[in-house]
């Protein structure tokens, strides 16, 4: 019989009903296995480790009774070096990593040889990491080590520490890694409480670290991600990537205006070599794209209400590279990064940040729109009184860039040394007075007054695309409006279309929370939103309190059913068992023991049956 499903693999369902009964069953886990929580809490579960040697014949599951009708929450550490396990459907509110001073602290890591691991479904609200390093927090939630892992359709929201990193191998000297990975149609959001402690951690990274093993391949698939105001790094960096050959298409990367420093929020291309990133959609950030390394694609993208510029390319000051050896500074001053104690700081303290220059990158049909400064900037912005290596050997072109209403006058492509690089066939949207720059060969110029309101994103976008495949199209002889003759094949400008799948999205997220520390020197005051809208008995419903305002210590939390809750986080989680209203009560508290209270009524619906 052709086009017939697959008969289901017939698990060994293990059913646990505590905490004891959960770690027990992990101790005894066997290819094959399906561990099977019934609904309730599970606290503090502590150390476990997952080291199962499982196949895709034979794997392992570990999931609710019901789907997310378990919580997991207290202190936890999970260390899994197995294989072929998924967790599904699990939700960890207000988890704690173990305290400990080992650099794999979080609550889950994943070591060097394991294999096929996957999260499903799992929602990560409000979870911190505890190991400081000189007073800072230290880790990420997730960390995977190893091969063919899987991160998808989760949610982490409001940590306090770093979100997801996918590393590869410890076996930094394995250069036949060939590693994969996929991260995909995830949301990562509120990074607010982590940001206001200038700590260390990316809502995403990938990679194993210095540029000396930039090349490794980490080949990761990024795709249809939300990333909302998700820019929890000291730099603000949304994602850093720190290894070769990445992908990362149909992302969202929205709400971050402004960083820790100018020209902040942005997608980090950090010690990297040939990505690919396409079609993806950056509205209201502080930046772009921040691009060092070789080959890199960036290609059919649009950029909207950009603060500083759409583009960043910094001086380099890395001459060359061996890989998993060292490198070779502009000074020829050679780093052993593999057997040098404090290397790391040697070279900060002669160079500052160490970067090599962009080189050999495409930047091709991308639309820019609301640029309040840049469109691209590359400077030789030194670090140190070494000098810089500038960027060299790039091709921009077949891009469109527009002006905000409150565009200051700074030029649109600020590149200090543009005969190195290509410039070309680009189209400038710009106010009479504006300042071009080295905008390279055969630009067009558009004279035009931006709107007031520049109008919503859906409209917006649809100004910005063009229908063509991408191919050049002839035109006649023409002048542009200041009057420059044009007579040359146009390729077509822009970016086609656009994926991200925004309006999708948009039911399912909490409102947009307020910008870190803009209501703390309010006077205190308690207010809270919930996401979804609309809940189900039975069902979890988020609360976030990030618009509540002053220098608040915790959040006391009664859900009108008989329960209490406290949290140090500006967000938690409830289910209600019953259908009905329900009065909650939000109280906040400061240091000096001042309390501001809101009540609110929430209507829990009547559970319904799944529709298949």
């Amino acid at each position: 019989m052709t086009g017939s499903a697959p008969a289901p693999f017939p698990f060994n369902d293990i059913l646990v009903e505590s905490v004891e009964g959960f770690r027990q069953a992990v101790q005894e886990l066997e290819p094959g296995d399906r561990i099977l929580l019934q609904d309730g809490e599970y606290a503090d579960i502590g150390n476990l480790s997952f080291n199962v040697k499982a196949s895709a014949k034979k794997p392992v599951v570990i999931q609710p009774e019901n789907p997310h009708q378990v919580v997991i929450t207290g202190e936890m550490s999970w260390h899994i070096s197995g294989q072929h396990i998924t967790f599904s459907g699990l939700d960890f509110i207000d988890g704690r990593s173990v305290p400990t001073d080992k650099p794999y602290a979080g609550l889950i890591y994943a070591s060097d040889g394991s294999d096929s691991i996957r999260f499903s479904s799992c929602r990560f609200i409000s979870c911190e990491i505890e190991r400081k390093e000189n007073g800072k927090t230290k880790g990420r939630l997730i960390t995977l080590h190893g091969d063919h892992h899987r991160f998808d359709h989760c949610l982490i929201y409001d940590p306090i520490g770093g979100g997801l990193a996918i590393k590869g191998p410890d076996r930094i000297n394995d250069i036949a890694y060939k590693g994969s990975a996929r991260v995909d149609h995830n949301i990562f959001r509120n990074m607010t409480r982590h940001r206001q402690l200038k700590d260390q951690g990316e809502a995403l990274f990938l990679g194993t670290g210095f540029e000396h093993r930039g090349h490794r391949r980490i080949g990761a698939i990024v795709e249809y991600n939300m990333f909302d105001q998700a820019n929890g790094d000291t730099h603000g960096e949304i994602i850093t990537v720190k290894g070769s050959e990445v992908i990362m298409r149909h992302n969202l990367f929205v709400n971050a205006p402004g960083a820790w420093f100018e020209g902040g929020s942005h997608l980090s291309l950090r010690s990297t070599n040939h990505c690919h990133i396409y079609q993806n959609l950056f509205y209201r950030l502080g930046c772009g794209i921040w691009v060092t390394g070789k080959g890199h694609r960036i290609f059919n993208n649009f950029f909207v209400d950009i603060d500083y510029a759409g583009l960043m390319f910094p001086a380099g000051n890395i001459k060359a590279v061996t890989e998993n050896e060292g490198v070779t500074m502009l000074d020829d001053t050679y780093f052993d990064m593999m057997n040098r104690p404090d290397v790391y700081g040697k070279i900060s303290r002669g160079y500052g940040a160490a970067f090599r220059a962009a080189e050999d990158c495409s930047i091709l049909h991308n639309s820019f729109s609301g640029l309040k400064r840049y469109a691209v900037i590359a400077i030789d912005k030194k670090n140190s009184d070494k000098g810089s290596l500038p960027v060299r050997g790039n091709l921009i072109a077949n891009n469109l860039f527009e002006s905000a209403p409150e565009r200051r006058q700074d030029p649109f492509m600020q590149i200090q040394h543009p005969d190195l690089n290509t410039i070309s066939h680009n189209v400038y949207r710009m106010e009479d007075d504006s300042k071009p720059g080295a905008t390279g060969e055969h630009a067009l110029f558009e004279r035009w007054e931006p709107p007031a309101e520049m109008g919503n994103l859906h409209d917006r976008l649809n100004t910005l695309r063009t229908e063509s495949t991408g191919q050049p199209a002839p035109i006649p002889i023409a002048t542009d409006v200041w009057d420059q003759e044009r007579n040359a094949a146009l390729p077509v400008i822009g970016a086609s279309e656009q994926q991200p799948p925004e309006e999708a999205l948009a039911s399912i997220l909490p409102p947009v929370p307020p910008m870190p520390g803009s209501l703390k020197d309010l006077p205190l005051k308690a207010d809270f939103r919930v996401f979804p809208q609309n809940v189900q008995a039975g069902n979890l419903l988020v609360l976030d309190a990030a618009h509540s305002a002053g220098t608040i210590s915790a959040y006391h939390w009664n859900f009108g059913d008989g329960s209490e809750s406290r949290s140090r986080g500006n967000a938690i989680a409830h289910r209600w068992l019953k259908a009905g209203e329900y009065r909650v009560t939000l109280t906040v508290l400061s240091q000096t023991g001042d309390r501001s209270v809101l009540k609110r009524t929430i209507v829990v619906e009547e559970s319904r049956p799944p529709h298949i």
